[in-house]
This record gives structure tokens, C-alpha cells and sequence, in this order.
């Protein structure tokens, strides 16, 4: 898991051509409520995060920004422990127990449904996403593993076999890399998802952790140079391409938890915060505060971070001179209320379902036809309904088009569990 560990952010400028002089154009805070935000991640002009102000533990929520807009959303609504967020395109993903073990589910910006991706009866953690596919790491054979969902197919794979754990899985085109315990040791291993070969990344005898990657590049956190006391770990990075690998940092104390896009990594560090030019091998401060920092995460000229400069950990977010690329100039996030004509337009359809579900189990059981085996989908419908117009009527529109959505499911499963007794 990621390490709550308060401390600064640094951010290197690697692999860069024709860059000079780069530096912060402006800090500015995305979200500054009260309790405790953690975990931020980010794609396009979203930023997304878990966030304790419901209550805190168990009940966390996951929370949006719009950069447009100047926008802050909730995003899950449901009472249960929902972190660990990531998002690419217009898809948000997380863990969540609602179901009474850690779950995957998913939400869509642009349509605001959500849906579950795996809701296996073992602990599913630690997701991450590229386009149409979901990877994460998944203890149903008694260890951890890693496993993906095609959201276009809706087809799970298993991707790795081996009988040790496997860890923090992130993704990048067709490449999942991970953190991989099967030489005794965290290792880094990689796995195409189109020639189905999997692949070390690195294997020396230390310790290296939370792999990222970012086109053929691979960063992690490396302690080979570690001397004793775990006070000293690095970023190390590896080329896809040209099978080479490179060291990134090498400044006394720990280079934590590290993030890549474009030309920049960032990382936390025990030391001073910095950013520094590869190409002019410059460094200046990333911020103008002595507060502490967490976690960062980049996307183009953006790096976000939890900050706690203010006595609890906020999201802020940076704006960098270098790094840059196409950002949607339009917003994809529509606030709640839009979401009440879909939601009222579900729980209608639910509620045609529910007549037809009737009509059907009336003419079933008049019949003589035994239908108890087919009740309980029933009960489930009918629960699911329910919720979803207590929702409705609180203006959580939301969590009732989520809900309609899964009572309209529960009711086809009924109406086609009836037919299959000749109803």
C-alpha cells in the first residue's frame, strides 16, 4: 500500500530534448476542506482523490475536480470504504468494500454510472488503468496476483501465475509492470497483454517498489544503495526500447513513491523539495512553503499532491513551464443535478420491469409452475428499487441512477430466470 509518510515532493525532468529553464509557474490548491483528502490522481483537467469528510473511516469517498470548470464532484455515494483511485480518459476506477471484501468498481464521467469490475469474494486492491483495460492485484488463489478486465469485452484475465505475491500493478498501452516477491526479494516484471509474454524488468537482490510506467519507460523506487536503516532509496528507470536501464536520483535520504508522464517524474523525498532539468542539470524549489508532502501524480505540465500546510492533508496542484501537451478544453463532468432526468429515466424503465416481472410471475404461479428458485432475484429488484427512490427523493441522483441501473439488471435476470421455466 502507499505509504502515508509525510514528507517533500521533488520532480525531475528525464528523457527531454530542447528543454531549458523550466520551473513552477504558479501553485494553487484544489481542494482545502477540513478533513483529511489523500491518494490524488489525474488525467486531462480531472483530478481525483479519496476524501475523509463523510465521516472519515470506514467511510471514504472518492471526490473530483474539474480544472475547466473550477469544479469540485462527488463521485461514489455509497457508505463504505472507497480509496486507492485512478483514471484515465473518462473512466475513474477504485477499491471499495462495500460488498464486505475490497472490490474494483468504475465510474463514467461522461454518462455518471457507475458499475462494479470485479466483485470476486477475495480481496481485490490496488487498481490502475489505461484506455479500456483495469489491472489490480487479486488474492483468490491464496496469494496475490495480478489480474485485468477489458471494459470493451467484459473479460477478466489472470496475468500472473507464479505462487508469490505480486503487488501495485500500473499500466501503459499494452505493458502492466509490477512488483514481483518470486526471487524473495521485490522485484520489477513486466507483461504485454497482446503476445502474452511476461518479462523481468529488474532483479537485483534489493529491494525496488511501486513500479510506474509512461510509454517504454519504467520508474521505481530502488534501495540497492541502501547501506542499512531503510533511509535510502532511489528512482531507478528502465527503457522498454533499448533494454537499459538508468539511474534517476542518487541525493542522500528516500526518493519515494514515484510518478511519470512526458518528460517528468516526481517523487516525495525526506530532503528538500526540488525540481530539477535534466538538460541544464538545474535545480529549484518546487514550492514556497515548508509544509509536508505525499504522493504525487502528473499529467503534461500538471503535478498534484497531498499537501499539509494547513494541519490536515489537502490536494494541491502545480503548473509547470515545461512538459506540456493537449489538454481537453472542454469539461466532461456535469454537476449532480444534471444527472436527475437519467436517474428518473431508469428508475421508469425499472419500474416497466417491475410490472412486466409481476404479470409474468402472476401467470407463472397460476400455471402451477414452481417459481421460488427464481424469488430471490425478485427481492433483490425490488430492494434495489427502493433504495434507488429513497436516493431520488434526498437529491442524490447519482446514487439513484447507480441503483436503478443495477434493479433494471436484477429484473431481467428474473424475467429470464422465469422463462427458462417455460412461464
Amino acid at each position: 500500500m502507499k505509504e502515508r509518510i509525510m514528507v517533500s515532493i521533488a520532480v525531475l525532468v528525464v528523457l527531454a530534448s530542447g528543454v531549458s529553464g523550466a520551473s513552477i509557474l504558479v501553485e494553487f490548491p484544489i481542494t482545502t476542506e477540513l478533513h483529511e483528502q489523500w491518494c490524488p490522481a489525474i488525467y486531462g483537467n480531472i483530478i481525483v482523490w479519496e476524501d475523509w469528510r463523510n465521516g472519515g473511516w470506514p467511510n471514504l469517498d472518492i471526490y473530483g475536480y474539474d480544472l475547466i470548470t473550477s469544479t469540485e464532484f462527488q463521485i461514489t455515494t455509497i457508505p463504505a470504504t472507497e480509496y486507492w483511485p485512478a483514471i484515465h480518459g473518462n473512466t475513474v476506477v477504485w477499491q471499495d468494500n462495500r460488498n464486505g471484501n475490497y472490490d474494483i468498481y468504475g465510474y463514467n464521467l461522461v454518462t455518471q454510472e457507475e458499475f462494479p469490475i470485479t466483485t470476486n469474494g477475495s480481496e481485490q486492491r490496488s487498481p490502475a488503468i489505461y484506455g479500456n483495460t483495469v489491472v489490480w492485484q487479486d488474492d483468490r488463489n491464496g496469494n496475490y496476483d495480478i489480474y485485468g478486465y477489458n471494459m470493451l469485452t467484459n473479460q477478466e484475465v489472470r496475468i500472473t501465475t507464479d505462487p508469490n505475491n505480486q503487488y501495485t500493478p500500473a499500466i501503459y498501452g499494452n505493458i502492466v509492470v509490477w512488483n514481483d516477491y518470486r526471487n524473495g526479494n521485490g522485484d520489477v516484471y513486466g507483461y504485454h497483454l497482446i503476445t502474452k509474454k511476461e518479462f523481468p524488468i529488474t532483479k537485483d537482490p534489493s529491494e525496488q517498489w511501486y513500479p510506474e510506467i509512461y510509454k517504454n519507460t519504467v520508474i521505481w523506487q530502488d534501495w540497492r544503495n541502501d547501506v542499512c536503516c531503510l533511509d535510502n532509496a532511489d528512482v531507478y528507470g528502465y527503457d522498454l526500447a533499448t533494454s537499459t536501464e538508468f539511474q534517476i536520483t542518487s541525493y542522500p535520504g528516500r526518493e519515494d513513491v514515484p510518478a511519470i508522464y512526458g518528460n517528468i517524474v516526481a517523487w516525495h523525498s525526506g530532503s528538500s523539495s526540488y525540481f530539477y532539468d535534466h538538460v541544464t542539470s538545474t535545480r529549484v524549489q518546487i514550492t514556497i512553503t515548508s509544509s509536508v508532502f505525499h504522493s504525487p501524480a502528473v499529467y503534461c505540465n500538471i503535478v498534484v499532491w497531498m499537501d499539509y500546510r494547513n494541519g490536515n492533508s489537502d490536494i494541491y496542484a502545480a503548473l509547470l513551464d515545461t512538459n506540456f501537451c493537449t489538454r481537453p478544453t472542454s469539461s466532461v463532468y456535469h454537476s449532480v443535478k444534471s444527472m436527475e432526468p437519467l436517474a428518473k429515466t431508469n428508475m421508469l424503465k425499472a419500474k416497466e420491469l417491475q410490472s412486466e416481472a409481476l404479470d409474468v410471475l402472476s401467470q407463472a404461479q397460476e400455471k402451477g409452475i414452481d417459481t421460488s428458485c427464481c424469488e430471490g432475484l425478485l427481492e433483490e429488484a425490488e430492494e434495489l428499487l427502493l433504495t434507488a427512490q429513497e436516493y431520488f427523493k434526498g437529491g442524490n441522483y447519482i446514487a439513484a441512477n447507480n441503483y436503478a441501473i443495477e434493479s433494471i439488471r436484477a429484473y431481467e435476470e428474473f424475467l429470464e430466470c422465469l422463462r427458462g421455466l417455460d412461464c
